[in-house]
């Protein structure tokens, strides 16, 4: 087989921001390495792990394989998604904290778009890529509208079946956009460096899915709640002041539905004030920004069917169903995010 140059003009990485070399490979990072001083340390151990992020090519080839690392402090099933013109056809776990290639077989030999989506969860490595011998390669210059997606744990999606069927992944395959996941486990806390980096970066599509890792850590007062998410909007809206805005509350969750966090938040509260914030924004002109109630996405009938099985993440079915579910209720015909 014949290697390719990683980030060349043949294939690239897709949903990452930065690189950074590790032993003779490439380990991609979802915010600026660049900033990783001004980046709380628990912010960054997530920004790197691969949710969302694919390497992409167009090639002719009938095979290809990865050669790549995956840290992880626990034994799980880590996985590598082969999707092929936007569909999910394969998948095969990797070892983990050891050095592994993984190669997919019988692919036609037609020109093709083929992604490999790497582990969402972990520290992953990508040594090398290869393809047939003689196979034709071009770097994919993606057309499709950019879509940005912020959140926590639950858009990070670590308990998802596999990295392509992460509820972003899945949203943005029926709906055709290229995704770009700020999805970070425990760490959505609204802070000012994310905003501005996704203020930073292209978008045509921006979701904010918010409140829950700030129930769970008691970040902010009723005094400074509302305010941090308005700071947060009004960065991410001094480089983006048109593009469509959708700010989704948090998805059902029954023991802390009612129940006041450490700070005397809940998540009804926070819904509420979610609401509210669309609201006196649209109340000022911006006709762009919309709201969508969590339980639209992962509802209490969907907790009595066993897909939230710890009580605060859905499992792999439910984020699957949270994916379906959201593919139409924002982005279907005259919904907030439609194309």
């Amino acid at each position: 087989m014949r290697e390719l140059t990683l980030n060349n003009d043949t294939i690239a990485f897709e949903g990452a921001d930065s690189f950074e070399q590790v032993n003779g490979g490439i380990a991609p990072c979802r915010l600026p390495i660049e900033q990783e001083a001004l980046i709380h340390p628990e912010l960054m151990i997530r920004a790197r792990c691969a949710s969302g992020v694919r390497l992409t090519t167009i090639s002719n080839t009938t095979s290809i394989a990865i050669t790549l690392n995956c840290v992880l402090d626990t034994q799980e099933r880590m996985c590598v998604d082969l999707v092929i013109d936007n569909e999910l056809v394969a998948t095969e776990a990797t070892k983990l904290n050891e050095t592994h290639t993984i190669t997919f077989t019988g692919l036609s030999a037609e020109t093709k778009r083929i992604e490999l989506w790497l582990p969402q969860f972990g520290r992953v490595t990508v040594l090398k890529v290869e393809v047939d011998n003689g196979a034709n390669t071009t770097r994919f210059e993606d057309p499709r509208p950019k879509w940005i997606t912020y959140g926590s744990t639950i858009t990070h999606c670590r308990q998802a079946h596999s990295p392509a069927m992460i509820w972003p992944a899945i949203v943005a395959r029926k709906a055709n956009v290229n995704l770009r996941s700020f999805g970070f486990g425990g760490n959505c806390h609204f802070e000012q460096i994310v905003a501005r980096h996704i203020a930073n970066c292209p978008a045509d599509r921006i979701s904010l899915k918010l409140g829950i890792n700030t129930y769970g850590g008691g970040t902010y007062n009723a005094r400074t709640w509302a305010a941090a998410v308005i700071g947060f909007i009004l960065t991410v809206r001094d480089a983006h002041p048109d593009t469509p805005l959708l700010l989704i509350s948090p998805i059902a969750s029954p023991e802390r539905e009612t129940t006041p966090n450490d700070v005397g938040l809940t998540l009804e509260w926070m819904r509420d004030q979610l609401e509210n914030i669309v609201g006196t924004f649209r109340g000022r002109g911006d006709t762009n920004i919309h709201y969508l109630h969590g339980h639209e996405m992962f509802n209490l009938e969907d907790v009595a069917e066993g897909l939230l099985p710890d009580g605060l993440h859905p499992n792999g079915d439910g984020y699957a169903r949270m994916g379906d579910r959201l593919a139409e209720l924002a982005f279907g015909a005259g919904k907030p995010l439609a194309i």
